[in-house]
């Protein structure tokens, strides 16, 4: 079984974007990388993130990686199952945009409040001259 169709046109543009397996499956060992990463931070310094970061990692495993992986394959298997063609391009990158949307404004969300918590003493404490700031 082809995952491309031989009576289509080849596929034009960059790569990544003609197969749903490729910028999905991409994102999501991106993903669990730094997903680690971050889990690694929240176990180094506990007091720096918000209480509720166990309810996150369930939440990331589920509706972060494995949502990309599985809409990978099923962007994939869908087109050998049905013969129906599957987005890609412009379109297969807006499904990735939609993935990626939440992802990046959680990213920013936890990265204010880690600056914030690590750096927040310093910017209460007095002045030598008995001010605050």
């Amino acid at each position: 079984m082809l995952i491309l169709d031989p009576r289509s046109p080849p596929p034009t543009g960059f790569a990544l974007f003609n197969l749903g397996f490729r910028p999905f499956f991409l994102a999501a060992a991106l993903w669990a990388v730094l997903a680690m990463a971050l889990w690694g931070l929240a176990l180094a310094y506990p007091s720096a993130v918000p209480l509720l970061f166990n309810v996150w990692h369930g939440h990331e495993m589920l509706f972060g990686y494995a949502v990309a992986v599985i809409a990978g394959f099923l962007l994939t298997a869908a087109r050998n199952w049905t013969g129906v063609r599957t987005p890609q391009g412009v379109w297969l990158a807006a499904m990735l945009a939609l993935w990626a949307a939440p992802l990046a404004a959680m990213l920013w969300v936890l990265g204010l409040t880690f600056f914030f918590a690590i750096h927040a003493p310093m910017l209460i404490r007095p002045r030598v001259d008995g001010k605050l700031g």
